[in-house]
């Protein structure tokens, strides 16, 4: 009875706090590429500009 719905709610806390970590990573990783993606597209186009 009661182990088993604290074991439940464990189970489910632990769950939430896994996916919300990975949503982090994800969230983390993707700004991270965005902005170096940002960053590295006009440092080619001074290069390209510079070669001219």
């Amino acid at each position: 009875g009661l182990l088993h719905i604290s074991s439940v709610v464990v189970v489910d806390s632990v769950g939430v706090l896994v996916a919300g970590v990975s949503l982090q990573i994800i969230l983390l990783v993707t700004i991270d590429t965005l902005l170096s993606n940002m960053l590295t597209i006009p440092k080619s186009q001074f290069s390209h500009y510079n070669k001219k």
